[in-house]
């Protein structure tokens, strides 16, 4: 059941003061409708190809919207705030200090005359400036070069209304170092989509992951005007709903989801009918759980103005929306409702105003366990504004207003609107945004404030690009539209300096133009020293690395190591730091620039002890490699070892590359097809640390039968590669219907796909036939053409070599064989839905069943789908089978005749014969994977001894028996009928 959309006006009656409770708005829980990788040359590529050529005017952009104001009865009052700030700051004295100077400023991107407004919102990265406008996207450098320019319709291209987008917005995580970019599209309730992007990495010009969500399940209503937070593990985006309707809804991403592009990205979707254009906070803190969000909730109730602090939290899948409640300030406000029709800001040279649109919330940030939000405001309150202002806050997260304050101009002469904030991490503001008058043209400026200025205020309005001609341009509406936001970021490269990018006037040519202009402050502080090392507990007689992490640029380091040997170091990073006795030992670091000097003492430290043993740590580059194939081993073990020492079972193998089993980084050759055993030992000036690994490396490939169901949505569970050449479209995991078991396939989606004759390969890990006198292949596939007269192709391929060469072992095509198509022709997206969609249904082709016994006794095997678009529809696979008859045992050249198994196969009973093993035999089943499954003892006291078992219980298959003793370790495969 739905919620109540009805607007409701300001009453003036009391308020009550209740508590914050989660409310229980209308929630949706949802999975993303598509999604896609793809990569910065193909952007660019398919917008040379086909550039944007349509005009744009925002939406809407027919009628003047009155700014939607709800009753405030009942509502919890957080804070009231007693007095004015307006009558007692130097900010009405005219008595300020000026705001720094940029220390570079040049163009951000131009009006290339198909849109307003621009939209104008860019982020900062540690190598690269972003722009996203409605009309274009840039990337530059972090001087002013361009990189590149294209339509940001383009950057959307090939999903689902990606010809419609408008009002992007875009930020830097500087925590997990990625971009966010978003963008909704279309306003029709039908169409209407969120656009989301993530940066694979800190490079805006390599790869991104995009997803598209519909922002209104019912098809009522549509999404317009984006604003976005993150924190350490959400992305929480609102918008307003127009339509058949009105709300403001609130998406809740896992931002990991998003991250690790993820076959299946959820959500959840709030409903919220009592509060317009909500702001979710950009989080600041590694730490922080919630994200805060606030809206302008009236300008004028009583003689107060009303801002409403909400907050997103709960665990993932729990998420939980709470109206914390109001926050009563003293001096009010107009909310403008496209004040006076909506042209309102004057310029030089022309009687027609610019739009300044209305007061609502602008952007809003968390630092330091504080708030700080931003929006421009119509003065004085009434019927009959005179100018607009910025009006700033600093919040407690318990709604108390900590700092409140304006730029205004009470005589009137200047305008200013379209504002946004940043604050560093020493809590320095910059504020940028548009400043109008009669006396000059649309101009960009801001106002900055240091933490230590008085509270309340901020320095002198500084304008750092001059509009250069008047503007009027509404693409024949009335509306001379311009903002509608811009952006004010701090660097993440040192978490001090400030960026700002803000819309100015630019000179015509045939019609009317915009521009927007960056400006850069950069800030110097006092350092403050920080430091990390390698180990804290250092085996005595050994050393430490330490690694500088002072922040705001020290340009020269002093460290004092008690103990250590040197005992002091001016490098910044010293490296190999002795310490020759036992006991707990301090470290000083003092690091210092050109404003002075921070010291960092951090007591007990270093604990220097002849007790601790290694901490053991390697990775494989491969544990499932070719015969034949390099598998480096690289040892990540902590508290210094200095001796290494690698045992494989068997041990037919080679160290190459002048690497031996006793390098700390070995290069081997596995010889064999067999799941070898390793044993690590790493040594230190204390002693020894030791680790097996049964089964570890499975050279040659895994044994059968070999399954797959893609239910675990990701191909990295058993290890399949992609082949993408052009990186475009490709194999993914989606879900489907009508076949069993499960409900997911793997897929390529040819639909919206914009290539025409590309291949895309699925490859099996290798697989081992060595043991098998018998194996075949099945799979079950469903497809359906677009277009009767055009077909894809779907081949399967087997390599004996790892992929070096291709056995073709079947082609399907509707247009060859005539036997491929399980569902008719179909212009929308194919997605099975039912069992008559897949191959096997009555009048559809038969599954797929292969024999594969041509190859057996090979290992390095692997099974490869490769699909080829012919500009049709999409392909899907499922239940994936490679299964094989077991063929008698014979001995292999690492067995030893101490241990013999009879008969071989068994069936559930054998007996096990060991011959000169004196003493206790530790005997061992392990299955092909590795997992032991059976434990036991024989003590030997004979020459030959032996033992039957009855192992019933035991499924069939291969076994590895190991018979261990102080000498040896012996071991032979068993099969299992």
């Amino acid at each position: 059941m739905k919620y109540s959309r009805q607007l409701l006006v300001f009453t003036l009656g009391i308020i009550f003061c209740i508590p914050a409770v989660s409310q229980q708005y209308n929630k949706f829980n949802g999975t993303a409708e598509f999604s896609s990788k793809t990569s910065f040359s193909a952007i660019v590529e398919y917008d040379k190809a086909l550039p944007a050529k349509e005009p744009k005017k925002k939406v809407p952009n027919k009628e003047v919207f009155k700014y939607p104001e709800y009753s405030l009865e009942g509502k919890n009052i957080l804070y009231k705030e007693t007095e004015s700030f307006y009558s007692q700051t130097p900010a009405m004295s005219g008595m300020k200090d000026p705001s720094p100077l940029p220390d570079k400023e040049f163009l951000g991107l131009g009006d290339n005359g198909n849109s307003i407004p621009p939209d104008v919102n860019g982020a900062v990265g540690p190598d690269h400036l972003m722009i996203t406008l409605n009309t274009e996207t840039r990337i530059m450098d972090r001087e002013g070069n361009v990189i590149a320019t294209f339509g940001t319709g383009s950057f959307w291209h090939g999903m689902p209304g990606a010809g419609g987008t408008f009002d992007p917005k875009i930020i830097y995580d500087p925590y997990e170092d990625r971009w966010i970019y978003l963008m909704p599209s279309s306003s029709d309730p039908a169409s209407s989509r969120l656009m989301v992007a993530v940066s694979e990495n800190s490079d805006p010009t390599g790869n991104w992951y995009r997803f598209a969500f519909d922002t209104d399940p019912t098809n009522q209503t549509w999404f317009d005007y984006p604003n976005f937070g993150f924190n350490k593990h959400w992305i929480v985006c609102t918008g307003n709903m127009f339509g058949n309707g009105f709300y403001t809804t609130l998406f809740v991403f896992d931002k990991a989801d998003l991250y690790n592009n993820a076959s299946d990205v959820n959500y959840s979707r709030f409903e919220i009918n009592d509060g317009f254009t909500l702001v979710p906070a950009k989080t600041y803190d590694e730490d922080e759980e919630d994200i805060y969000c606030v809206n302008n909730a009236g300008g004028n109730n009583g003689g107060f103005g009303y801002l409403n602090l909400w907050r997103v939290t709960g665990g993932y899948g729990n998420e939980q929306v709470e109206d914390l409640g109001l926050i009563q300030i003293s001096d009010t406000w107009g909310n403008g409702s496209y004040a006076n029709g909506g042209n309102f800001a004057p310029q030089l040279g022309s009687e027609l105003k610019i739009n300044t649109v209305d007061s609502r919330m602008e952007n809003m940030v968390y630092r330091n366990g504080k708030l700080w939000t931003v929006h421009h405001v119509y003065l004085p309150t009434g019927n009959n504004p005179t100018r607009s202002a910025v009006q700033w806050f600093e919040l407690s997260l318990d709604g108390e207003v900590l700092q409140h304050g304006r730029v205004d101009d009470p005589d009137g002469n200047m305008y200013y609107a379209f504002t946004s904030i940043a604050v560093n991490a020493k809590e320095d503001v910059m504020i940028g945004y548009n400043s109008y008058s009669e006396d000059q043209y649309a101009s960009s400026s801001y106002s900055f404030r240091y933490a230590n200025d008085p509270s309340n205020t901020l320095r002198d309005s500084y304008q750092y690009k001059d509009g250069l001609a008047p503007y009027w341009k509404t693409f024949g509406g009335s509306r001379n539209r311009w903002g509608d936001y811009s952006g004010t970021i701090v660097d993440p490269s040192d978490d001090l300096d400030f960026w700002t990018l803000q819309e100015y006037a630019e000179l015509p040519s045939s019609q009317d133009h915009w521009g927007t202009w960056w400006a850069y402050i950069d800030l110097d502080a006092l350092p403050e020293a920080d430091f990390s090392v390698n180990i804290t507990s250092v085996p005595t007689g050994s050393g430490a690395n330490f690694t500088d992490l002072s922040k705001y640029t020290p340009t020269e380091w002093l460290w004092k190591f008690e103990g250590g040997t040197p005992a002091t170091s001016t490098d910044q990073h010293p490296q190999n730091i002795v310490y020759e006795t036992s006991g707990l030992f301090d470290v000083m670091l003092i690091s210092t620039n050109y404003l002075g000097s921070d010291t960092l003492v951090l007591e007990d430290y270093i604990n220097s002890n002849t007790t601790i043993l290694p901490e053991i740590y390697f990775v494989p580059s491969d544990t499932l490699p070719c015969i034949g194939e390099v598998v480096t081993f690289e040892d990540f073990s902590v508290y210094n070892p200095i001796e290494w020492k690698w045992d494989f079972y068997p041990n037919d193998v080679t160290f190459v590359n002048g690497t031996n089993e006793h390098s700390q980084h070995p290069e081997v050759v596995f010889n064999l097809p067999f799941a070898y055993e390793l044993t690590f030992t790493a040594t230190n000036l204390n002693g020894s640390s030791k680790v097996t690994k049964p089964h570890f490396i499975h050279s040659g490939g895994l044994y059968l039968p070999f399954a797959e169901d893609f239910e675990s949505k990701t191909f990295n569970t058993k290890a399949w590669a992609i082949e993408n050449p052009d990186d475009e479209k490709t194999w993914e995991i989606t879900s489907v219907g009508g076949n069993e078991p499960g409900s997911n396939a793997a897929f390529v989606n040819i639909k919206s796909y914009n290539g025409l004759h590309e291949r895309d390969r699925l490859i099996s890990p290798i697989l081992n036939l060595t043991v098998y006198n018998e194996a075949h292949l099945e799979f079950q596939f469903a497809y359906a053409q677009r277009f009767a007269s055009m077909t894809d192709s779907l081949i399967v391929y087997l390599s004996t070599d790892c992929g070096s060469e291709l056995i073709r072992l079947v082609a399907f095509g509707e247009d060859s064989l005539n036997n491929f198509a399980t569902s008719p022709p179909s212009t929308s997206s194919f997605i099975p839905a039912s069992p008559q969609d897949w191959c096997g249904a009555e009048n559809n082709p038969e599954c797929v069943s292969i024999d594969l016994t041509a190859w057996i006794g090979i290992p390095n095997v692997q099974v490869i789908f490769e699909t080829y678009n012919g500009f049709g529809n999409n392909i899907l696979i499922d239940n994936v089978m490679l299964e094989g008859t077991l063929s008698s045992v014979e001995k292999t050249p690492f067995q030893s005749e101490r241990l013999n198994v009879y008969p071989n196969p068994a069936e559930g009973s054998f007996t096990i014969q060991l011959n000169d093993m004196n003493g206790i035999v530790d005997i061992q089943i392990l299955d092909i994977s590795g997992q032991l499954m059976y434990t036991d003892k024989i003590n030997c006291l004979e020459k030959t001894t032996t033992k039957q078992y009855s192992l019933d219980h035991l499924s069939k298959g291969i076994y590895l028996i190991q018979a261990i003793n102080e000498r040896s370790i012996t071991s032979q495969k068993i099969i299992l009928k």
